[in-house]
């Protein structure tokens, strides 16, 4: 079990500087289809986000507060191991990463279709594999006045 959890201001301060990253990669590097690549690393994040938000919209339940049933909880629950759990998620970001920076590098539209066109496949996948993962129980609602 963790020791050290990642607080709000810490998750703040590493998610603004990943889109400020994202911002400049996307400004600064070459026009056309290599302007592709910054969206790919961000690729987990974002599916992560879209994940939580439909799961809990499709549940009827709030998605405001917080719970265990984001991508990488319900990963845990599958693997049952925390630390496969995290070199998997490293090893995701680190291939998002990687086909970011070469469709930003090569520039060319076939690298952009088919590194694009993998992971749009994967990812729908993957979201309908973890949403039919049992999520643990979160904390109750709060009282409402």
């Amino acid at each position: 079990m963790a020791r050290v959890f990642l607080g709000d201001a810490g998750s703040l301060l590493l998610g603004s500087g990943l889109g400020a990253s994202a911002v400049l990669a996307f400004a600064g590097g070459p026009r056309g289809w290599g302007q592709g690549g910054p969206l790919l690393v961000l690729a987990y994040p974002a599916f992560d986000l879209i994940f939580v938000v439909v799961t809990r919209l499709r549940d009827g339940r709030k998605v405001y507060l917080g719970g265990k049933d984001r991508t990488n909880h319900r990963l845990a629950r599958v693997l049952q191991c925390q630390t496969r759990t995290v070199l998997l998620l490293w090893l995701t970001g680190a291939t998002l990463s990687a086909s970011g920076l070469a469709v930003q590098r090569l520039n060319r539209p076939i690298a952009a279709f088919l590194l694009s066109r993998l992971w749009t496949l994967l990812f729908p996948w993957a979201g309908r594999q973890l949403a039919s993962v049992p999520i643990q129980a979160g904390p109750p609602d709060p009282p409402r006045s």
